[in-house]
């Protein structure tokens, strides 16, 4: 017999629906016994689980038809998914040829049904007029290495920039530009970061509207937190194949061979999987592995779908190397002020409330509405705070996100249907009651692995079935799926942040975020180093419940943390005290704990050396805290300090803060003037970035960067060096692209340029990054004049790779590159060839070929000693290719010794997921770090790597050999080891709790 998947039968109104039931019972008299009699049922068991939905047992076909008949009801009129028997029984007598389903309309039948589920949770407001809002996005860059030229002060060589965001979209363009277009570059994938309540789910039900809209491909939606622990392939196909089927197909029990067919429909492409919620996963207490879950599941017959996925920000960058290998990565922006202008004044004009929207504009240009102002960039709090305007005339602006949402819970009880109608003014108690209750049950959700996802038995523990209808009646809680091996039901609040924030207001004691127990911290509470729980302490602070000197004393315990492992918990609690400033910013130590995170942005000396990691870290946390404080500081940098490399980078941390502080662009704007004439190619590649974080003053940037492009016979004459002079036209010309894309002056820049041998490389490569430019003829057939008369192989190269990105059916290029790839002697320089012609050609089968000639000639370096060289080309080539020989021959390798484990180790992190000794190697790699040599010759590749690849079960043994030879000594020793070993214990310390770390630190 073929086995058969379950599915759901059955059926239950939503709120909509149970309030026309509820009201045409009532209307007709009936009570549960009576209508239950009259319908010719047994018993009023059915009954009573129609008219309690939040109970999640459904009710069958027949007993429904029944009671609608009783109330003069079609079943349609209160079941949103009714399907009449009419087309069950045309389906009944058609038996249906898994070659005959329609997978299209499979799809958009069951996304009309989760977007209107959705669209109910979205809502943030009564009117819900913040769906139709959407934010702009803007594309970071994460870059493995930075481009520099000439001299670098010495303030300034370590100084790296975590990300860079090179184009803002808006809505529109985000659409059509990146979800309308087919990928050009190596990634296919889109990641959309974000935080809380900023519009991820909004976006990403958009996007599923536009591909319905606008082609054929097939859209499918999944919430994330359901997968509970399951395999995304083995979801697919036991919980949203079968749902889906029973939409269109009710009748059709699945089978395997509509499992092949979904298969065989979703490796022919075509498909693109609407991942939401990474964050809301549940694999353990880490949540970055959600991401390597992810990252391993899109192979075989999901490796050619197209992937969108939401992810709140601090789960996405808890590594700096993400391991999503595939994505380009999309964080959403806050809104800009004149962003924030709209969003009210089409709010109000919906609410046809126009004069209310613009008091509460007003309101908000108040010079002490500083904070409410940067709060309400948040589309969520904004949409929270134009709900508490139009209902309260005389409501005045919160100044904590804790104020926003009391304020915002308050009118909650107005316009949320309930099926229980509840005077509250007889009932003082209730509202407390229920609040208390969905605190409880809030922070056990949290301290759980699927903190959002909460299961009725869990609810029933907490709550009690009373208080829990009426959470549900309110819409406070909203089912959301069930658990696979128990059919549970499962419910989640109508927006996490509410989640945070009643959790927050169950909790009196600060001990329940930190009980630090110096000397045996498994007896202590760490709550304040896991990221579920860090909004929850910010909305606790904020709290005017709380008295001030419980919010001082928690603050204090943060400051003086001492975590007796080398502080990489109390550098951790430092930050997070920080960070709590931008809730109860009356802390007596505020300003001493901004001038020291200020002094460590800054400086060259961190307690103990200086970290690229902490002071990136400390830069951060700067824009999280009480910003007022943090821009005032700044600014006086801009007038008071003399040394150059602090005022520009002080200029560059406001615009990050506020990018429409006048006083910062102007600056920059004069010192762009001043860096050109006396060539300070440095300071004048700072003063670019800054300029491009600037959201004022455009047209004039725009005027300046064209003046210090343009060539200037004066400075080149008084110049001692006029090669920098040219290296600053090149990074201008640069910032003016990501500035005003298409501009006219930065191609003939890079023509003019081009005439200076010295340069051609630089130039060469800015080529190459040009994406809104038709390149001339003119121009590429100089380029294939360079490329044949330069000797010089890697310039030759990189020449070669910009034409077949600008010209992909160059001849002159293409011809280069093969030869190149099957006769170049340099391995490396055969992998770039390799990559630059797949990259832009990879649907050519002569490409293929040769991608294949290329592992045959290289197939004995596996029997050799450089058969790590074999792994860098089949690493990439392998995701590529799917060559199963080649994964065959890998798993057959015998690790000798530790050497070639070490080797391993570091060259086959991400080969393939089902290699025999990729676990071996790492474990190797990991004990390999006793040695003392082996953690002097570590270095940044290594740990990019360790991130990448080592499973959090080896983290207490990495720091527990680390340990052994980090001591004051090494820094002297080997500064550049001691570095890396940092990065790495930093990188244990943010993925494990507390309690371990130490443990592993004292063993």
């Amino acid at each position: 017999m073929t086995a058969t998947s379950k599915r759901k039968r059955g059926f239950l109104p939503n709120r909509e629906g149970l309030a026309i039931l509820d009201a045409r019972r009532q209307e007709k008299g009936y009570t549960y016994d009576s209508l239950a009699e009259a319908a010719g049922l047994n018993s009023n068991d059915r009954v009573r689980k129609l008219f309690n939905p939040h109970w999640a047992k459904n009710v069958q076909r027949d007993a429904i038809e029944k009671i609608a008949t009783v109330l003069e009801l079609q079943p349609a009129e209160f079941i949103e998914d009714w399907l009449p028997k009419s087309r069950l029984s045309t389906q009944k007598q058609t038996p249906m040829d898994v070659t005959n389903i329609d997978w299209r309309e499979v799809c958009l039948v069951m996304l009309d049904r989760q977007q209107k589920e959705q669209r109910i949770r979205r809502k943030a407001t009564e009117q819900g007029f913040e769906v139709n809002v959407f934010v702009p996005l803007g594309l970071i860059e994460r870059k493995q290495q930075q481009r520099r030229s000439g001299n670098v002060p010495m303030e300034l060589v370590n100084k790296l920039e975590p990300e860079v965001v090179s184009r803002i979209y808006e809505h529109d363009e985000f659409i059509t530009d990146v979800i309308g277009q087919n990928p050009t570059g190596k990634n296919k994938h889109i990641a959309i970061v974000g935080e809380p309540g900023a519009g991820k789910t909004t976006l990403l039900d958009k996007i599923a509207t536009h591909i319905q809209e606008n082609n054929q491909d097939l859209p499918i939606c999944i919430p994330l937190a359901s997968l509970q622990g399951k395999m995304l392939k083995d979801y697919l196909l036991q919980e949203w194949l079968p749902e889906a089927m029973a939409l269109v197909y009710p009748d059709i029990d699945v089978e395997k061979s509509h499992k092949t067919s979904l298969q065989k429909r979703l490796r022919h492409g075509g498909v693109w999987l609407l991942l939401d919620g990474v964050d809301e996963m549940a694999v353990g207490a880490n949540s970055c592995l959600s991401l390597e879950e992810i990252r391993n599941q899109l192979t075989d017959w999901l490796g050619n779908v197209r992937v969108v996925l939401t992810c709140r920000t601090n789960v996405w960058d808890a590594r700096l190397n993400n391991p999503l290998t595939g994505f380009d990565t999309y964080k959403t922006q806050e809104f800009k002020h004149e962003q924030v202008d709209d969003f009210i004044q089409q709010w109000f004009a919906e609410a046809k409330n126009i004069q209310r929207g613009q008091e509460l504009h007003k309101k908000l240009q108040q010079p002490q509405k500083k904070c409410i102002r940067n709060l309400v960039k948040n589309p969520l709090r904004l949409s929270l705070i134009c709900q508490i305007f139009n209902k309260n005339k005389q409501a005045e602006l919160p100044e904590t996100k804790a104020e926003l949402y009391h304020h915002f819970v308050r009118y909650f009880y107005e316009w949320k249907p309930s099926q229980t109608v509840i005077d509250w003014a007889t009932q003082p108690g209730l509202r407390e009651e229920l609040h208390q209750a969905l605190g409880r049950l809030s922070i056990a959700g949290l301290d759980r692995d699927a903190r959002f996802r909460l299961p009725l038995s869990l609810i029933q523990q907490e709550m009690g079935d009373k208080v829990f209808k009426l959470a549900w009646d309110l819409g406070w809680l909203n089912l959301v799926d069930r658990e696979t091996a128990t059919d549970e039901p499962v419910y989640a609040f109508f927006h996490p942040t509410f989640q945070e924030y009643f959790a927050s207001l169950a909790i009196d004691d600060w001990h329940y975020f930190l009980n630090h127990v110096p000397h045996n911290p498994d007896e202590g509470i760490y709550r304040i180093f896991k990221p579920q729980w860090k909004e929850v302490i910010l909305l606790w602070l904020g709290q005017d419940r709380i008295q001030p000197n419980l919010k001082e004393e928690l603050l204090k315990n943060l400051l003086n943390f001492d975590d007796k492992c080398e502080k990489f918990y109390s550098f951790q609690a430092y930050f997070i005290g920080v960070a709590c400033l931008s809730e109860f910013r009356y802390f007596s130590l505020a300003d001493e704990m901004i001038d020291t995170v200020l002094e460590w942005s800054f400086c060259d000396s961190i307690c103990l050396e200086s970290f690229d990691i902490l002071e990136a870290t400390a830069r951060a946390i700067l824009q999280e805290t009480d910003t007022i404080r943090v821009v005032y500081r700044l600014t006086k940098l801009l007038k008071n300090d003399n040394d150059d490399v602090t005022r520009v980078l002080a200029a560059r941390m406001i615009l990050r803060i506020n990018p429409y502080h006048i006083k910062a662009v102007n600056f920059l704007i004069n010192q762009a003037y001043h860096y050109r004439y006396f060539g300070d190619v440095m300071l004048f590649e700072e003063v670019c970035a800054g300029l491009t974080e600037s959201g004022i003053l455009i047209p004039k940037i725009i005027r300046t960067l064209i003046e210090c492009i343009r060539p200037n016979q004066l400075i080149l004459n008084s110049s001692d060096s006029p090669f920098l002079y040219d290296h600053l036209r090149i990074s201008g010309a640069k910032c003016l692209e990501e500035i005003d894309p298409g501009n006219p002056h930065v191609l003939i820049t890079l023509l003019d340029l081009l005439r200076h041998k010295s340069l051609v490389e630089e130039v060469i490569l800015e080529f190459s990054e040009l994406e809104n430019f038709s390149i001339p003829s003119n121009i590429i057939s100089t380029l294939v004049c360079l490329l044949q008369a330069y000797q010089n192989e890697e310039v030759k190269l990189k020449l070669a790779q910009t034409l077949v990105k600008i010209d992909p059916s160059n001849r002159e290029a293409v011809d280069f590159l093969k030869h190149s790839i099957l006769n170049g002697t340099d391995e490396g320089y055969r992998l770039y060839a390799a990559r630059s012609l797949w990259e832009t050609r990879p649907q050519d089968l002569e490409i293929r070929e040769v991608f294949s000639c290329l592992l045959r000639q290289n197939r004995h370096l596996l029997q050799s000693s450089k058969r790590h060289r074999f792994f860098r080309l089949y690493d990439w080539t392998f995701e590529k290719m799917n060559l199963n020989l080649m994964n065959k021959r890998i798993n057959s390798i015998k690790v000798n010794n530790r050497a070639e484990q070490l080797i391993l180790a570091r060259e086959e992190e991400s080969l393939i997921s089902g290699s025999n000794n990729i676990r071996q190697s790492l474990q190797a790699w990991v004990e390999a770090l006793k040695s003392k040599q082996a953690i002097y010759e570590l270095d940044d590749m290594d740990v990019l790597r360790f991130k990448m690849v080592i499973s959090s079960d080896l983290f207490p043994r990495v720091v527990a050999n680390i340990k052994e030879h980090f001591n004051d000594e090494l820094p002297e020793e080997e500064p550049e080891c001691y570095e890396s070993c940092y990065a790495i214990l930093w990188h244990c310390a943010q993925n494990m709790s507390y309690p371990e770390f130490y443990r592993a630190w004292h063993s």
